[in-house]
């Protein structure tokens, strides 16, 4: 739970509903299949947070743009 006060708002929902069922389900499967689960996690949660800082990026040069400045 220590991830969900990182992530924003909007994706602490899908974070816990992904964390629940990586917990209940991947302890009764063979260890190639919870290493995979663990592998895939891991990428979502990347993911999520690079598309988390790429549309902070995109607020902000809007932001920024119709001031006339552009900060990256």
């Amino acid at each position: 739970m220590l991830l969900l006060s990182f992530l924003p708002t909007s994706w602490q929902g899908f974070a816990t509903t992904l964390a629940k069922l990586c917990q209940r389900h991947g302890k009764t499967l063979p260890i190639w299949w919870q290493n995979a689960g663990k592998v895939t996690c891991w990428l979502v949660v990347c993911w999520l947070e690079l598309c988390s800082d790429i549309i902070t990026r995109v607020k902000r040069y809007w932001a920024d743009s119709a001031d006339g400045f552009i900060i990256l």
